[in-house]
């Protein structure tokens, strides 16, 4: 295992074939101006189910057994945790410790190397260094095949059987999804993919993982949990409309959307505040426009005590929250097990990283897919809640799925 760090400064913009290795074949996570990389061949962590209590324990034991010998303490330089955890809280996730490590901002560096001693730290500088990625291919591949796991009309039997428990008040709210997928004629390019979600959803969090059945990859639009030292915010999304709808009235006015999205920002705002002080939830939510769709989002930020909760300890407070799962929680995770057509795994998950001082950022693992090789299957789902139509939930999973599968290869709208 690492156990010492050297941290480097460099005043240079984040070279090209850094961003590429990682997207490929380490770890990646992009938001707002930042980019955190994972190079080389990083160690995979098993971490404990969230419902366990323990996940943050697990991280903190492997980042607090690092010392650093050589760096100042200030910025982006320690050690992290990359991860992704399952939709279903009992559920184990993967963790992964690289041992070359970049922070990327503002047209600067910081890099991190672990190793055991000073000659393997020697030899992950001049590693760094020597990386070398080509560009991705400038041809998109062709789909050949897609699949729907179900169809609109199987989604919407779905949607029926769900509004019978929410009429008879088991549930006042479950998200249902499905599944699509898709094979091309080549194999799918995890920068391609990355560098068109990025042109469509320049607003997202970018990820990009490796997991055993391939890459998990993404553009997520929504904030679990952010944390930096006392500060915590959260960004959740519930209630949706299709881009194309020039009338915001049926987002912003509309009883359904407006009970969907308040379920979400009340669970939230209660599981945090039993944890949190200065709890700040504003009284509307604002509009958020992604490039297919608007959502109602609400900005919630709190402030810790000292030494108060971590990143990781936040997020098994609330994940998985409403907007992913529905209320109330057992219920509501329970229905999906019925209802969906298989599990989840890391769709609908929370992917991220953690560092040794408890902070991290946290998002929902949505609008991604899992690519392996020429294949990939891509999830998208709606809230359900009294009032839904099926035939309306169905069209906002397909242009949900739309949004993904156009990053992946074209052909693919006349065939979903």
């Amino acid at each position: 295992m690492p156990v010492v760090a050297r941290v480097l400064r460099l005043d240079e913009p984040l070279p090209k074939r850094w961003r590429s290795a990682a997207i490929r074949r380490g770890t990646f996570h992009a938001s707002a101006g930042q980019v955190l990389l994972g190079l080389g061949h990083p160690m995979r962590l098993a971490l404990p189910a969230l419902s366990t209590g323990h996940t943050a324990e697990s991280v903190a034991a492997v980042l607090d057994g690092i010392s650093v010998i050589d760096g100042s303490l200030d910025g982006l330089w320690s050690p992290r945790v990359h991860a992704a955890l399952p939709f279903d809280p009992d559920l184990d996730g993967v963790g992964f410790l690289s041992p070359i490590q970049v922070s990327a901002g503002g047209g600067s560096l910081v890099v991190t190397l672990l190793g055991p001693d000073d000659a393997a730290l020697k030899d992950l500088e001049d590693q760094l260094h020597s990386i070398t990625e080509v560009d991705p291919p400038t041809v998109l591949p062709t789909l050949v095949t897609l699949d729907q796991i179900p169809s609109s009309d199987g989604y919407e039997a779905m949607v029926r059987l769900a509004l019978a428990e929410l009429e008879s008040g088991v549930l006042d709210k479950t998200v249902l999804s499905r599944s699509v997928s898709i094979s091309a004629d080549a194999d799918l390019d995890p920068v391609a993919v990355i560098d068109r979600m990025l042109e469509r959803e320049p607003t997202c969090t970018l990820f990009s993982l490796p997991i055993d059945e391939g890459r998990f990859v993404g553009a997520s639009p929504e904030m679990l949990i952010g944390r930096r030292g006392r500060s915590v915010r959260s960004h959740p999304l519930a209630g949706t409309i299709a881009r194309t709808e020039d009338d915001l009235t049926g987002l912003v006015q509309s009883g359904k959307n407006i009970e969907e999205h308040r379920l979400v920002v009340d669970d939230i705002a209660s599981r945090l505040g039993e944890l949190v002080e200065d709890l700040d939830v504003p009284d509307a939510p604002e509009v958020v426009t992604l490039r297919a769709v608007r959502h109602l989002g609400t900005e919630i930020s709190a402030t810790l005590p000292t030494d108060g909760a971590t990143a990781l300890e936040l997020l098994a407070a609330v994940h998985p929250t409403p907007a992913i799962g529905g209320v109330p929680r057992a219920r509501a995770l329970g229905a999906i097990a019925r209802l969906e057509a298989g599990p989840r795994g890391l769709f609908g998950g929370a992917v991220g990283w953690s560092d040794a001082k408890g902070d991290g950022d946290w998002v929902l693992g949505i609008r991604g897919a899992l690519l392996s090789g020429s294949t990939a299957i891509v999830r998208a789902g709606a809230g359900i809640v009294r009032g839904s139509q099926p035939a309306d939930e169905a069209r906002e999973t397909r242009i949900k799925l739309l949004s993904i599968l156009d990053a992946l290869a074209p052909g693919c709208a006349s065939l979903l």
